[in-house]
């Protein structure tokens, strides 16, 4: 049976519980691009993030623990039933910036650049979280602040 990825966060959202959303996905397939040339791919199984409920009514947060360097978070825009949902990526820890966000039924994809003081060495990061395979609600932890 398959996971309504954008149906499953939207839901838990709405229900605000004092908990954290932990989903595992069967790969995530990572790019790293320079100036429009791909650098890398990587490609990782059983891939998590973790979706923190915001303390009042507002942006969620949104914790990558399957990392390159360190791990992350950031906020974004509160679920809408449109596919696909669409939002910036706010508060990403620097050198990471211009994060973006995409979230379809089976599909979680995040984009991001680490910024390097000359523009020429910026790498644009793209994660494509694929194929949701467990959804689960796991107590709420310390989360690293954007």
């Amino acid at each position: 049976m398959s996971i309504d990825l954008l149906g499953e966060i939207q839901h838990f959202l709405d229900q605000r519980p004092n908990a954290s959303l932990e989903i595992t996905f069967a790969y995530l397939d990572i790019h790293l691009f320079n100036e429009n040339k791909l650098l890398n791919r990587i490609v990782r199984e059983n891939a998590k993030l973790r979706i923190h409920t915001p303390p009042s009514p507002g942006m969620p947060q949104m914790e990558v623990l399957d990392h390159l360097v360190f791990q992350f978070s950031f906020w974004f825009g509160l679920p809408t039933s449109k596919f696909p949902f669409e939002s910036n990526a706010l508060g990403m820890p620097r050198p990471l910036a211009r994060g973006f966000l995409q979230i379809n039924t089976d599909e979680l994809d995040l984009q991001f650049t680490i910024e390097a003081p000359d523009p020429k060495l910026h790498i644009l990061v793209q994660h494509c979280y694929v194929n949701p395979i467990h959804i689960k609600q796991v107590e709420r932890q310390g989360v690293a602040q954007p």
